[in-house]
């Protein structure tokens, strides 16, 4: 019998057994949920709940009662590690980019230039929380991998990008939302841009500071012509990227120690969060301090 072990790429948040605070609402059946509440609902009793799992300084529409984590569903754990960490890195100076189902945290030091005045490219982390189950019990945590961005130095505030963005879709990102809307037009005088909701067929005006242009392929292609930049520089900067991701190598053939470098990258990265050698956080709306610890999870397989 013959054992191997493997390192993934999920790096653990122990938690405590005791109890500990969670502020709930109660829900009528048609009452909606706050952009910073989850729902919590029971099946056995049709009991609808809202559990608060952002900070907020204003609690008093709340009830707290105390729960161990390994009463709740796990889909609340997850939310609160998410919220926590998310926090936690932003308090530290690091610039974070929601998805809808994880965030990617950026330090300004893995920052690189491309050569062009209107493109960088970031190096980040990005964070996944969920769980591994053994045995009837989770081990809660974060699957964290690199995550290269291209991003734009400017916004909608130049012209120029205005019209490589028109129709396509970008991002509303102001903390309490992470929405995805068309770009019908801009308003330079007011510094807003009108944006476009397709499932709900509605228009709505949102400050230019809380939009983010994604840099597609579209979009960059677009705003390089427009410029009058030789048409294979898109092309340029996304190899770039890959090659920023360990996925290329400069020569352009794929790199087979691709994962081997994305793990080293993650691992140096929490370390350099992590003075203490923990990246410690704090639950919201609790004063249970929690880690994600540096370390990734091994996962051993037994052959016969």
């Amino acid at each position: 019998m013959r054992q191997s072990d493997l390192q993934v790429n999920f790096f653990e948040v122990p938690l405590p057994d005791k109890p500990f605070g969670l502020w709930i609402r109660s829900l009528s059946q048609s009452e909606i949920l706050n952009p910073f509440e989850r729902l919590w609902e029971s099946d056995s009793h049709g009991i609808r709940s809202a559990v608060l799992v952002a900070p907020k300084a204003d609690t008093s529409t709340y009830t707290e009662k105390n729960i161990a984590y390994m009463n709740m569903p796990p889909f609340l754990v997850q939310a609160l590690l998410e919220q926590g960490l998310k926090v936690a890195l932003v308090e530290t100076g690091k610039d974070i980019d929601q998805t809808l189902t994880s965030f990617v945290a950026f330090d300004t030091s893995d920052t690189i230039s491309t050569d062009e005045t209107f493109l960088v490219l970031r190096k980040g982390v990005q964070f996944h929380s969920d769980y591994i189950s053994s045995e009837r019990r989770h081990t809660f945590g974060f699957f964290a991998s690199l995550k290269v961005r291209l991003k734009f130095t400017i916004d909608l505030s130049d012209p120029v990008l205005t019209e490589a963005a028109k129709r396509r879709e970008i991002y509303i990102d102001d903390g309490a939302q992470h929405l995805k809307r068309t770009l019908m037009d801009v308003d330079s005088r007011t510094s807003t841009a009108l944006l476009y909701d397709q499932q709900s067929g509605l228009t709505r005006d949102v400050e230019l500071c809380n939009i983010r242009v994604p840099v597609t392929r579209l979009i960059l292609a677009k705003y390089c012509e427009l410029l009058g930049k030789p048409r294979g520089l898109p092309s340029q900067l996304i190899h770039k990227a890959q090659e920023a991701s360990f996925r290329v190598t400069p020569s352009g053939s794929k790199n087979r120690s691709w994962l081997k470098s994305e793990l080293a990258f993650v691992r140096a990265w929490l370390l350099r969060a992590s003075p203490s050698g923990r990246l410690t956080f704090q639950l919201p709306n609790t004063h249970l301090d929690v880690y994600l610890f540096p370390e990734p999870a091994t996962a051993r397989f037994t052959e016969k």
